[in-house]
């Protein structure tokens, strides 16, 4: 996206500092995502292991 000539530097960084901080919240929800995936995973590791279950399901 090119910088709109006729925006000035105070809008241009009012603008940029928007958008950066867009795209931290999303690594943040991002981060927590896979944090969550990774706690359910675990605990399904845990209940297959306690009934001696495979590893892995090849239908998933």
């Amino acid at each position: 996206m090119a910088r709109d000539k006729y925006m000035s530097t105070d809008n241009y960084q009012a603008a940029l500092l928007s958008h950066r901080q867009t795209i931290d919240n999303l690594d943040a929800a991002l981060i927590y995502i896979l944090a969550e995936r990774f706690r359910c995973t675990h605990k399904v590791g845990e209940l297959k292991a306690a009934h001696n279950m495979p590893e892995s399901d090849k239908n998933r």
